[in-house]
């Protein structure tokens, strides 16, 4: 067997063993469902703009969960849980459910009061009590 008909069997196992390691209910993320979370599949940059000519600003790790506010082509602009924003491929994301602790806007729940993204209260959120002066 020559070595580019060897490479390219390499190549085509290695593909069949990425795409049957999905999960049967992964659904490859549609660009006409955001605002909604999303996981990558694999290990994937985070950009600071949406196309591979952009500064890779942080490697985000396999099944992160992120919230997705907008695609462009095939970047998508994303939100961790750390408070960081960026780009990334829409190739390696799947759709998942909107988490029960998360808003459909992506905010996290916590105990019936809303959080914003970067983790700070809202600013409509009540008072609990005054603080001592």
């Amino acid at each position: 067997m020559s070595r580019a008909l060897s490479i390219a069997a390499v190549v085509a196992t290695a593909l069949s063993v990425a795409l049957v390691s999905l999960p049967a209910q992964a659904e490859l993320y549609e660009p006409s469902k955001f605002p909604s979370f999303a996981k990558p599949v694999a290990q994937v940059y985070l950009r600071n703009g949406p196309g591979s000519n952009y500064a890779v600003d942080a490697l985000m790790p396999r099944g992160e969960l992120l919230f997705v506010d907008t695609c462009q082509g095939e970047w998508c602009h994303v939100k961790r849980d750390n408070g960081s924003v960026g780009w990334t491929t829409i190739h390696y994301l799947v759709t998942v459910p909107t988490p029960a602790d998360r808003n459909a806007d992506g905010s996290k729940k916590l105990g019936g009061r809303v959080l914003d993204h970067i983790g700070g209260p809202v600013i409509s959120a009540p008072v609990l009590r005054p603080l001592p002066r």
